[in-house]
């Protein structure tokens, strides 16, 4: 059974996964002393395991997130969303891309200032889901306290799809 497993391993690693230099490659040897579907079945665990962000760096990543729209820093949103990120928002077209999220954070959201105050948040694998409250002043000086709820969707420690509920179009 070593064999085949090696095979199947290094074919999972080589076609599939690309793993951070930081993280320990898979211990071919561990699969001496097991089966082709059991050694299968720990590098798939492995293979989650590295490609699941933790909890921890999800909340990171969303305490990020907030600070930057709220201080109104979106030119570092690249730090926090992948280059192919979907934002879903009513009363908005599906915006795609790192580039139109900033633009539209720029030049589009009705938001000219604002502070997000997180009510809570439940995390599971790469999703996660957070409510709260905004409170600022719309581009047309309005005020604005809302409640929203945001879902997001991680590729490693980075937003690749966010989908935002407000109980009002456009905000």
């Amino acid at each position: 059974s070593y064999p085949f497993c090696v095979i199947i391993s290094q074919f999972y690693l080589m076609r599939w996964v690309w793993l951070p230099a930081r993280l320990e490659l898979y211990n071919y040897m561990s699969c001496l002393d097991k089966d082709a579907e059991q050694c299968i079945t720990d590098l798939v665990e492995k293979l989650v395991s590295a490609l699941t962000p933790s909890n921890a760096s999800i909340d990171q990543t969303l305490t990020r997130y907030f600070e930057l729209v709220d201080q109104r820093v979106f030119g570092k949103f690249n730090e926090i969303f992948h280059s192919d990120i979907v934002y879903e928002r009513p009363g908005y077209p599906i915006m795609e891309g790192l580039s139109n999220l900033i633009d539209f954070y720029e030049n589009t959201r009705e938001i000219a200032s604002g502070q997000h105050m997180i009510e809570n948040k439940l995390i599971q694998g790469n999703k996660c889901v957070c409510w709260g409250r905004v409170e600022g002043k719309k581009r047309d000086e309005s005020i604005i306290n809302e409640r929203f709820i945001d879902v997001f969707y991680f590729k490693g420690n980075q937003i690749i799809k966010r989908t935002t509920y407000f109980y009002k179009e456009a905000i």
